[in-house]
This record gives structure tokens, sequence and C-alpha cells, in this order.
């Protein structure tokens, strides 16, 4: 998200992969994909990360985390600085690569 590259975020996706926020839900690498650019033609983001938790379980790893933001609106100089939770669910791939699956993020995720 940093970075903004697009096409790299999209890649972590599974394609049955389905994103929820607190206002939608949105399904696909393609719609994720959508998603992000649009969020980026709206804001600048620079965001922080910290694992919360990490679990796995056969196929599966669950990964916890809390996330600050500063965003900063396309054509202002204000930023505000918001505070998150994110839910990554990740499934082992047949190729032996780990995919996610299932993402609930809670805002900052909005410009």
């Amino acid at each position: 998200m940093n970075s903004g590259n697009t096409r790299a975020l999209k890649s972590m996706f599974a394609t049955d992969a389905v994103f929820l926020h607190p206002d939608q839900e949105v399904r696909g690498p393609e719609m994720v994909e959508q998603f992000v650019i649009a969020l980026l033609a709206a804001a600048r983001y620079d965001c922080e990360w910290k694992i919360e938790g990490a679990y796995a379980l056969d196929k599966l790893a669950a990964v916890s985390s809390s996330v600050t933001c500063t965003v900063v609106p396309t054509g202002s100089r204000e930023p505000s600085t918001r505070p998150g939770q994110v839910l990554k669910v990740y499934q082992l791939q047949a190729d032996g690569s780990w995919l996610i699956v299932r993402m609930y993020a809670e805002p900052p995720l909005e410009p």
C-alpha cells in the first residue's frame, strides 16, 4: 500500500479471496486491486504494521495486525492519522505458496 504497487498486492490474493471492509465486500484479486487503486486515487497512505499474532493450522494460517496510517487526501495538505486492525487468513496453495483467502480490515482504509 505504501509503495502503490497494486499489481504486487493483487498477486498476494487467491482467485477466490474475499476482502471484507466495514462498508463493503470485495471478491477476487482483480476487484481488490481496483479497490486499492480507488483508495490511492483519493489519498496517499503511509502505514506502519505491527503483527499482534500469527497462528497456523494445517493448510491455513491467520495473521492479526494493528496498523496506523497517515492519510493525506488528494489535493489536501492536512494529514490525519488513523489506527486500525487487520486479520488475514492465508491458505497453502498446491505450488507451495501462501495466498490470502480472507482479509478483514477496520479503518483506516478510507481517504
